[in-house]
This record gives structure tokens, sequence and C-alpha cells, in this order.
């Protein structure tokens, strides 16, 4: 896991331990927090806290994670149609939000970049389908 994965992924797991905690604990940790120090200090005890979850891996943590990526991808996959200024219906918009394998969306981004419609970008039996499998 590169440095700026493992940092997004300590924001994201920080993120869903926030949205988690019970509401009187959050404040009771802001009422706490209220100079520099503390706050660096708490800063420094949550990184430490999400970077043992992280090695920890436990299966809600995974799954926010896989989540996260997925719908990164699925982002790019459509940004990427729309830039190239191919017309993008809804059915393609709601294949490519249904998808939930990641690496059918690696394979989509990759026809998106050369496809001459968002339809065959993300049609599996398009004609990319046979010259991406070598590549």
């Amino acid at each position: 896991m590169s440095d700026e994965e493992k940092d997004r992924a300590i924001e994201h797991l920080a993120n869903v331990l926030q949205a988690h905690l019970a509401p009187g604990y959050r404040q009771a940790v802001k009422g706490r927090s209220r100079d520099g120090a503390s706050r660096a200090c708490a800063a420094s005890a949550d990184d430490a806290v999400a970077e043992a979850m992280l090695l920890k891996r436990p299966p809600a943590i995974v799954q926010a994670l896989h989540d996260e990526r997925l719908a990164e991808a699925r982002e790019v996959v459509l940004d990427v149609l729309v830039a190239r200024g191919l017309d993008v219906s809804e059915s393609v918009r709601v294949e490519v939000s249904r998808c939930a394998d990641l690496a059918q969306l690696k394979r989509w981004l990759r026809r998106a970049v050369t496809a001459t419609s968002a339809v065959e970008a993300v049609d599996l039996s398009g004609p990319l389908n046979d010259t991406e499998a070598s590549g």
C-alpha cells in the first residue's frame, strides 16, 4: 500500500470511526481538545489507532475501503467518458454504478480511453473485448 493510499485509508477510517462514535463521546473529546497541543496529541493518537486497525484488517474496515475504491473507479470511468466528449446515456451510468467488480471497472476504464462510444466502452461483447485480454 503506497503512502498516499495509506493516508486516504487512514482518513477514511477516521471518518468511519467518527460516524459511529456516540455523540456524547465526540463532545467530550472536543471539549478536552481546546488547545493546539491537545489537538495534535489527539490527532497522533487517532492516526495510531487508524494504522493499527488497517494492520488488523477487520472486515468492516476492509469492506469500507473496498467500497471507496469501487466508488472512485466508477467515477473515473464516467469522468473519462465525459472528458472524451462521448454521450454517456443513463443506461451506461446505471451499468457503471451497479458494477461491484474492480477488475471489470478497470477493463472498462481501459476501453473508455479508446472506445468510439460510451456504450462500446461498457459493452462486454464489444469489439475491444478480444484485444484487451492480451494487454
